[in-house]
């Protein structure tokens, strides 16, 4: 067999892909068969055979050991075969490829996993005496090995697992640091020679997870506190080493010393309270790396940025305090606020003027990107990025945590630096004054919720910046330059928008930005411009009546904006602002400009055909649209909510993952407001169930659309779709927990208002068997009883069958089933808290008297029924008004919207329901007439219960006293 997996594992490294399909088929089949596994291992350490044919037969024994070593395993690899792989595989630590040496690792880590210590004990001397040895290649992946070995088992989590993991590091920890700090020596000795600085790397990364994992007090060993001490002190001294490096060595220093620094960030994680006994000294060190000089900065910028991390998280406290691995108590008295001490005012001040003038500029990358492609830099630059990982983000979460802490100190040189750069005379406006002026005006925007109270905005907006917003500079050969005071000018009053700027100012801003979008010549200051429009209009006081000069306008800017742009992402940014206006504005303002929107809407749904997210803003702008225009919308169905909703609710088409959301709610939006049923809205129905069966997320909106078509036009609807209703209802109704259960069961209902139960009639058997089956969870229930009181009103003769079918399934006669469901009711009267459910409830049980027919079966129901009519009276009817409160449409008017059609539909259908209908007194009255002409009343009302019987006359005559 050695011989045919040696000829498919060449034939699979072949570019030839005929025989690299059939290589691969072969070598799948051969997995689970018995010596394969074997064959590889064999294959793995000759060194005479082609690397690329190792490589891979290292990434088939991987692979088979994630599938097949564990015992349990279906196929799982033989004994014999496992003790020769681990026997080819723990001496050898001389593989001279590095990527066949990284899959040797991998691979001895994960085997080492399930083996080590009890099955492979000798691995992990082996690894020891490898590391020890004077040959640097054996050295050097001998540490690889150890270090994935070391990693793989910090994950084991049993107990009996974390006590061999923390002897191990007991076992190893002095003699790996004595190691690191051997090779880091070396590596300054021998002027940066990268060999020994690799070999310490590979002890540091040994270090930081042993540290991490294999302490149970950390606080309690002496080598740990040395080596967290010896990490805190080298840092600063390598990054000032590595001056006059090479770029591909100084690429592994910022490597080194970003490791470094995630030592300190996971001490700050996993052992809270003992890093922070530290504090003094990481803030010093932070100090001195990053607010020093910016070389830091400049040559290692992830490392800087870590280190930026570490002091806002010391800043603002860490909310992860509890310590499972360390005694947190022995630190309780160094709380995280005493790092405060060591934060002097000189301190702090230089802390902030380095983040804002150093941290905060564009870089000359940035200022090229911008050049280059302005949009591409548009999109890429916005300053919500992940500030954990990106350097000016980074630094403007700093910048805020300080300022937030030491306000007293930073507004004055806040103030002070924004006088500083207010530059009037021309000849200073030379390129590094209007990148730090760009630097203070973004902290003055980040600060703007701190200084609201202290800061003259509206002074400063009329005096400077609304000058450096319209009058673009004129530097030769430098158009960035130029227009970079411009857009953040632009950016700083959209930030002050929503914090403090005055009606009369926010007037001038607006035609600002207007005539920056119309007349500038750079598209980054029209995208700012736009977002600061957006800004504006979903501002919290924002008023229609201050932009009803400009909606013509604006409406025709955003359209040529949109045809000016290319780029998905700047379209979106522009579409998105429309759809604010279009929000905030009242179908009064908007429906003027429906011809410019249909000649820019359909044009830019076309041209959307390859960017999914640019056609989910465009749908989400349809439905404030619909909203915004309410039955006015109907013009704008064929040639564009019809089109975006097939294509959006159709699950079979790949745009559907990215719309299927906005279109169901466009799709709700648009029945919500439509006056009739057209066929192409009827016809998108049958896209609605695929939606419901594969998307439980959406069966909320998908019922909410059921009960529009339901509402709008019950018969055209139940005559198409009656049947694919029932079908998806049936479906769906007993696989989904208790609040999709009623959902589903709310639409039956409507179906059952609407007069049309017999459409659902094997839905209805199986509520009266769940019912009485003894179902107990109350919304359910409550819905199950409403909506069979429903049918006992409307349709009695429907009932009668229900209970006759239940009956003779059940061989009980449908007398007995009729006194059980009367009984049933009455014990879950308290789970119907719903008013209308419970009214409907009693004037069903009501309805009864008209169907009972024999004195055995009254004499069993009157009583249960009499109790839940006079329980239910006692909540809505007025005794001082004498009044049924669901019946009086003055009582409730007040208290329901009408804001689209569909609301009016609803309000429609709710009023002819027979809680809304029938006075429940009256109705009492009338079917107690009824009664006494088939029955002795006498004889029913002596059964009652005393007190039941007085709260009956109470209500027959009246009299509450």
């Amino acid at each position: 067999m050695d011989n045919q997996v040696l000829i498919a594992l060449g034939q699979a490294t072949s570019d030839d892909v005929t025989f690299l399909k059939a290589a691969e088929e072969r070598l799948a089949t051969w997995e689970t068969q018995p010596g394969f596994y074997e064959c590889l291992a064999n294959i793995l350490v000759n060194y005479n055979l082609e690397w690329k044919i190792r490589w891979l037969a290292t990434v088939y024994l991987k692979n088979g050991v994630d599938r097949y070593w564990r015992k349990s395993a279906p196929n799982a690899i033989p004994e014999s075969e496992k003790n020769t792989a681990r026997l080819q595989l723990q001496g050898d630590f001389i593989e001279p490829f590095n990527q066949i040496a990284v899959q040797k690792s991998l691979l001895i880590a994960k085997i080492a996993r399930l083996d080590c210590p009890t099955q492979w004990p000798e691995l992990l001397p082996l690894l020891l005496q490898a590391v020890q040895s004077q040959q640097l290649l054996t050295q050097g992946r001998s540490l690889l090995t150890l270090y994935r070995v070391v990693k793989e088992l910090s994950t084991k989590c049993l107990p009996n697992d974390k006590c061999v993991f923390r002897q191990l590091t007991s076992d190893i920890f002095v003699f790996l640091q004595e190691l690191w700090s051997q090779h880091l020596e070396t590596w300054v000795a021998t002027n940066g020679e990268r060999g020994p600085l690799e070999l310490s790397f590979l002890c540091l990364k040994l270090l930081r997870t042993l540290l991490i994992h294999g302490f149970s007090n950390i606080s309690s060993s002496e080598n740990a506190t040395i080596f967290i001490n010896k990490t805190i002190n080298s840092l600063p001294k390598i990054i000032q080493y590595s001056h006059g490096c090479s770029t591909t060595d100084i690429n592994l220093i910022g490597k080194y010393t970003l490791r470094l620094s995630k030592v300190l960030i996971d001490l700050s994680s996993n052992h809270t309270n003992l890093f922070y006994s530290y504090a003094k000294n990481i803030i010093t060190l932070i100090i001195d790396v990053c607010f020093s000089s910016s070389y830091c900065l400049d040559t290692m910028p992830r490392t800087a940025t870590t280190l930026l991390n570490i002091m806002k998280q010391m800043l603002l406290g860490n909310n992860n305090t509890e310590d499972n691995n360390y005694q947190s108590s022995l630190y309780e008295s160094l709380p995280q606020a005493n790092i405060n001490d060591y934060l002097s005012p000189d301190t702090v001040s230089n802390i902030v003027g380095n983040l804002i003038t150093r941290y905060m500029v564009m870089t000359n990358d940035e200022i090229s990107s911008w050049e280059a492609d302005g949009e591409d830099y548009f999109t890429d630059s916005g300053d919500d990025g992940d500030w954990m990982f990106s350097v000016r983000p980074c630094a403007t979460a700093l910048f805020l945590a300080i300022f937030k802490n030491y306000l007293e100190t930073c507004t004055p040189l806040l103030y002070q630096m924004l006088q500083s750069s207010l530059v009037e005379d021309a000849t200073q406006l030379i390129r590094g004054r209007l990148l730090e002026k760009d630097c203070v005006y973004q902290a003055l925007g980040h600060a703007c919720y701190d200084i609201a109270d202290t800061f003259d905005f509206d002074g400063f907006f009329q005096s400077h910046l609304v000058h450096d917003m319209v009058s673009p500079l004129s530097l030769p050969n430098d158009h960035v330059i130029n227009v970079i005071v411009q857009r953040r000018s632009l950016w700083l009053a959209g930030q002050w928008i929503q914090v403090k700027l005055s009606r009369d100012n926010q007037a001038v801003l607006l035609q600002t930005c207007m005539r920056a979008v119309s007349e500038s010549n750079d598209v980054v200051v029209k995208l700012t411009a736009c977002n600061v429009i957006g800004d504006f209009v979903d501002s919290v006081d924002f008023d229609a009546n201050d932009v009803s000069n400009y909606i013509d306008s604006l409406f025709v800017m955003l359209h040529n904006l949109l045809q000016t742009v290319r780029e998905g992402e700047s379209k979106m940014h522009v579409l998105h602002v429309m759809s604010l206006l279009i929000q905030r504005l009242g179908p009064e303002d908007v429906r003027p400009h429906l011809g410019v929107l249909a000649q820019t809407l359909p044009r830019l749904w076309l041209e959307s055909k390859d960017h999914n997210m640019l056609r989910c803003c465009f749908i989400s702008t349809l439905s404030n649209l619909v909203s915004c225009l309410g039955e006015s919308s109907a013009c704008l169905h064929a040639d564009l909510i019809i089109p975006a909703l097939q294509l959006g609710t159709d699950i079979s088409q790949p745009p559907s993952v990215y719309l299927i959301d906005d279109s169901m709610e466009l799709w709700y939006m648009t029945l919500a407001y439509s006056q009739s049923l057209t066929p192409e809205l009827l016809q998108l129905f049958s896209n609605l169930p695929l939606i419901m069966e594969t998307n439980s997320e959406l069966l909320n909106t998908s019922c909410g659309i059921i009960e529009c078509y339901l509402l709008l036009e019950p018969v055209n609807f139940l005559a198409a779709f009656g049947e694919t209703v029932f079908n998806t209802l049936t479906y769906h109704i007993n696989d989904v927990k208790h609040q999709g259960k009623v959902m589903l069961l709310r639409v039956v209902s409507k179906l059952v208002e609407v007069g049309s139960p017999a459409v659902i009639l094997p839905i209805l058997y199986n509520i009266l068997c769940e019912i009485m089956g003894g179902e107990t969870f109350p919304q359910i229930i409550s819905l199950y009883i409403y909506i069979v009181s429903l049918v006992v009103i409307q349709t009695p003769e429907l009932y009668m069958q229900l209970l006759a079918k239940f009956g003779e399934s059940h061989s009980v006669s449908c007398e007995t089933v009729l006194v059980d469901f009367v009984k049933i009711c009455l014990d879950n009267i308290d789970s119907v808290v719903d008013l209308i459910q419970r009214k409907t409830m009693s004037l069903a049980a009501l309805r009864l008297f008209s169907i009972i027919e024999g004195s055995i079966v009254l004499d069993s129901v009157f009583p249960p029924i009499v109790y839940i009519v006079t329980h239910t009276l006692y909540d809505v009817y007025d005794t001082n008004t004498l009044r049924d409160s669901l019946s009086d449409e003055s009582v409730i008017r007040s208290d329901l919207s009408e804001d689209t059609l569909h609301d009016k539909r609803r309000l429609a259908l709710m009023w002819r329901q027979p809680a809304r209908r029938l006075c429940l007194l009256s109705y009492l009255r009338s079917q107690l007439e009824i009664l006494a002409a088939k029955s002795d009343m006498g004889i029913l009302i002596s059964g009652l219960d005393s007190e039941i019987k007085k709260q009956l006359d109470s209500f027959l005559t009246g009299n509450f006293d």
